[in-house]
């Protein structure tokens, strides 16, 4: 299952990287998540990992991230190494007057017709828990002091 969701925000790619290259802010705005903490000493870059945790209606998923890319003020993308089979990645792009923030997940529980059901009321909280995510990091990045 794919869901993306985009938001323009009147600041510069620099501003908005601040924030989605801060992992450490992430439980200040990612809507829904439950758990977001390294499990690996590096905690920036490619090769940093996290314990991820997401509220899917009554159940808490997710598992190990690692970062796979890691492009300052363009990009930061991410895949599973452990539960959940899932990549995600945030992307800048410069516009007129700010850059536009995109969040895309890619997610598979397995299982078949079951677990493509599972995928599909899956998919409507977290296409809600990305566009709250976006909201709050637009708030987050247009309220801060340069």
């Amino acid at each position: 299952m794919h869901i993306a969701q985009r938001i323009q925000i009147e600041r510069p790619p620099g501003d908005v990287f601040k924030l989605i290259g801060d992992p450490a802010r992430y439980p200040s705005f990612l809507a829904g998540m439950t758990t977001w903490k390294p499990v690996s000493a590096q905690t920036h870059g490619v090769g940093a990992r996290f314990r991820t945790l997401m509220k899917v209606g009554s159940v808490e998923v997710g598992g190990i991230v690692e970062v796979s890319r890691w492009e300052d003020n363009v990009a930061i993308e991410w895949t599973a190494v452990q539960g959940v089979r899932q990549s995600g990645r945030w992307l800048i792009t410069p516009t007129d007057g700010g850059a536009e923030l995109v969040l895309e997940i890619d997610y598979d529980v397995g299982g078949g017709r079951i677990g493509k059901f599972v995928e599909r009321l899956a998919s409507r909280t977290i296409a809600r828990n990305a566009w709250a995510t976006l909201l709050a990091a637009r708030r987050l990045v247009e309220a801060e002091e340069i």
